[in-house]
């Protein structure tokens, strides 16, 4: 490919998201609850929550300065988002209601796009605080900033994998931007997409067999899926409009992304197959970066045990004596009924017991 179409491509992409920092979405498996996402209809940058079908719109930030790129915590109860609200770009957290709002970061250089990892004790996140855009991990109090890429090209978006053991980003040390994982550690780097287009904001579904990304691989940005390993390119898209930004559902049967289909940048859900695409925010404002919140899938009551049955009285057979006939055969054929009866009532009580212990199993 021209090093001229290779310019437009990266140019009509980066115009697509200019004003949409970077930022990847690593769903944590569990119940679907609220989408976070950032918009500028009361005037500036905020961060919204909604439900998952756009109602019930909440304005969590509420701050003059600008607030973006939220991501949930595995337990669905804290956001952290990037802020300029310090005069330069930070990492808060704040509570699902957006209470409690803490800068984690605390540094002078740009520090954006953060991304929990799945037990909740640390936050990877993009810092420029050495001079080019790496990927950093810190505790999720913000202690312990490290950086794992070290790299002079620009690497960004960082996203861990369900099981906490990579963690995907995108990166331009191959002179394009490329989707790779790493160890969680930093170790062990591989490009996932080695292609002659750009692919960027990497989101790995829940269980961790599929990365969904945007790529700009014709004139316009297509949200793909492929496995986890690279293999297994699929566009879900399919549209001339710019589709990008992905993040996929909790349950992993959705897919939400930003979309200029509809002449305005918005927030669309679809299936994780791309069928039935449908815009969600419908709204002339700016709506972008959504994330889903993840709530526990919470165990089924336990059923109680039922109560024990008192054993019934063993049935005794009453032996009437009758004068000899001279044979056993008509005292055989009398005490059969009785021997009926004992059996029947045995089995029974074998029955109600085998009942009772199964049932005392926890549902789970």
């Amino acid at each position: 490919m021209r090093p001229l179409v290779l310019l437009f491509l990266a140019l009509s992409a980066v115009a697509a998201m200019a004003d949409a920092p970077s930022r990847a979405d690593g769903a944590f498996p569990g119940v679907n609850g609220k989408i976070a996402f950032w918009s500028n209809r009361d005037g500036n940058s905020e961060v919204y929550v909604m439900d998952a079908d756009g109602t019930n719109l909440t304005n969590l930030t509420n701050n003059a300065d600008a607030d973006f790129a939220p991501a949930w915590s595995p337990d669905g109860t804290k956001i952290a988002f990037t802020t300029g609200r310090d005069g330069g770009e930070e990492v808060y957290v704040m509570d699902a209601d957006g209470q409690n709002p803490t800068n984690l970061t605390n540094n002078p250089g740009s520090n954006f796009a953060p991304a929990w990892s799945p037990d909740g004790a640390q936050i990877a996140f993009t810092a420029s605080r050495d001079g080019n855009q790496e990927v950093y991990v810190m505790d999720a109090d913000g202690q312990n900033p490290t950086n794992l890429t070290n790299d002079p090209a620009d690497d960004s978006s960082p996203v861990w994998s369900p099981d906490g053991a990579k963690i995907a980003y995108h990166t331009f040390r191959d002179g394009i931007f490329d989707v790779y994982v790493m160890d969680a550690d930093g170790q062990n780097p591989t490009n996932l997409t080695n292609q002659t287009a750009l692919s960027l904001t990497p989101a790995w579904s829940p269980d961790g067999a599929k990365i969904a990304f945007a790529a700009a691989r014709f004139a316009e940005t297509e949200v793909y899926v492929m496995d986890a390993d690279g293999s297994n390119l699929t566009n879900l898209t399919n549209n001339p409009a710019s589709d990008f930004a992905p993040a996929w559902s909790p349950d992993g049967a959705k897919i939400i992304f930003n979309s200029t289909r509809g002449g305005n940048r918005d927030i669309y859900v679809m299936d994780a197959d791309g069928q039935n695409p449908t815009n969600i925010t419908n709204s002339t404002a700016l709506d972008t970066s959504p994330d889903w919140q993840p709530l526990p899938v919470e165990a089924p009551a336990e059923t109680p045990a039922p109560a024990e049955t008192p054993a019934a009285p063993a049935a005794t057979a009453t032996v009437v004596a009758l004068p000899s006939t001279g044979s056993e055969s008509s005292d055989v054929r009398r005490s059969t009924p009785w021997l009926a009866v004992g059996l029947a009532v045995a089995g029974v009580i074998a029955l109600a017991s085998a009942v009772w212990y199964s049932r005392r199993r926890w549902a789970r």
